[in-house]
């Protein structure tokens, strides 16, 4: 039997047994990698998301708003919104939460409301319109109110401050879920 080349049987056995423990160690690397993944998937959308939110209010906000009211019936009717109901005249006077409509200079009122875990855009002409898809879900930051206004100085605009938090929505205690981020901005009205 000088010629024949082949595993032993020991051979063998320790072959098959340094494959049964890699393989789980691969198994759980390769899964690791994809648990990472899902959960930057998951901070990417909330981060798009979060970015068009805050985007969309701050030009218009900036660009449309000429004057804040605190209304709180739904729909927007911009006949009452007068200067009884108007906020942020005085130094350090706020309006907060979802009170907080603005008027534009044709009179038209709009605001931004959190309705079914969704940032919405509502106004006196239009119906109201989602800025977020069901991916996601976004609640007031804390104690924090989700927009406030205040004027710190008799001769500048008032400064309009939106936060908010998001969170990827799903349904286990996948590591994803436990994703979220914060946004905060301070607006600065062009013309008041």
């Amino acid at each position: 039997m000088i010629g024949k080349k082949a595993f032993t049987l020991i051979e063998a056995i320790v072959a098959v047994g340094v494959v049964g423990m890699v393989l789980p160690v691969f198994f759980s690397i390769v899964f690791l990698i994809m648990r990472q993944q899902l959960r930057i998937a998951a901070v990417k959308e909330i981060k798009r998301q979060g970015d068009f939110v805050l985007n969309n209010m701050e030009t218009t906000i900036r660009n449309c708003a000429q004057t804040i009211h605190n209304y709180k019936a739904a729909p927007i009717v911009s006949a009452v919104l007068t200067d009884n109901n108007r906020v942020c005249d005085v130094i350090h006077g706020s309006a907060f939460d979802q009170t907080v409509t603005f008027k534009d200079r044709f009179g038209n009122g709009f605001r931004y409301i959190i309705s079914g875990n969704r940032v919405a855009s509502d106004s006196a002409n239009a119906a109201t319109v989602n800025l977020t898809n069901s991916k996601v879900k976004v609640e007031p930051n804390g104690s924090l109110p989700f927009i406030q206004c205040a004027i710190t100085n008799p001769y500048s605009p008032p400064i309009v401050t939106v936060n908010y938090k998001i969170s990827y929505k799903t349904s286990g205690s996948a590591l994803e879920s436990n994703v979220s981020l914060v946004f905060q901005s301070k607006i600065k009205l062009k013309s008041y």
